[in-house]
């Protein structure tokens, strides 16, 4: 009898260690899984919905230009203003379109966003003040149909640099037609 009863002892305690171990396994697995769900969930995040072309990490302004840069998730960038084309679509911009810039705050002068401003291929333009926070960069010539310009600003005082890309419009060509019925 002690024979069988150390044998149903030790089949006991192998059960005990397997059920231990898989127990185990399977609350590290529901840990991990929690984590892993909870990281990529970012419902408590702030979502900024925005069209603007976003600075890419070489064009971040430093601390001192923008507080408030660090978020959990990484960098969040306040900009200082936007542009963007006012004659624009899917098929690009129109070569006659002109460029709104809408300031975060009122600290640059219409001659001071010119000073700053570039397009390549190189282009001539006028910047005219619309309201408080609102300018219109004006291309002076129609730009070339089919064509990639840059638009950048840099600001070397402030630490400031931001570019944009805008794709001008093909012309409008027949390529074929078909014969009538």
């Amino acid at each position: 009898m002690d024979k069988n009863h150390e044998v149903n002892q030790k089949k006991t305690t192998k059960k005990k260690i397997i059920v231990l171990a898989v127990s185990l396994v399977v609350l590290v697995g529901a840990i991990a899984t929690f984590f892993l769900m909870n990281k990529n969930n970012n419902d408590d995040l702030p979502v900024v919905h925005d069209s603007t072309p976003t600075p890419s990490t070489s064009q971040l302004p430093n601390e001192s230009a923008v507080p408030e840069l660090a978020t959990s998730t990484g960098f969040e960038v306040k900009k200082h203003f936007e542009l963007f084309a006012e004659n624009s679509d899917e098929a690009g911009t129109a070569t006659d379109s002109e460029y709104r810039i809408l300031l975060s705050k009122s600290e640059y002068t219409a001659e001071q966003l010119y000073s700053n401003i570039s397009i390549m291929p190189e282009t001539n333009f006028t910047i005219e003040k619309k309201s408080n926070n609102d300018y219109l960069l004006k291309p002076s010539d129609l730009l070339m149909p089919n064509k990639i310009y840059s638009i950048s600003f840099n600001d070397e005082e402030q630490g400031i640099s931001y570019s944009w890309a805008f794709q001008t419009r093909n012309e409008f060509f027949v390529t074929s037609t078909l014969p009538r019925s």
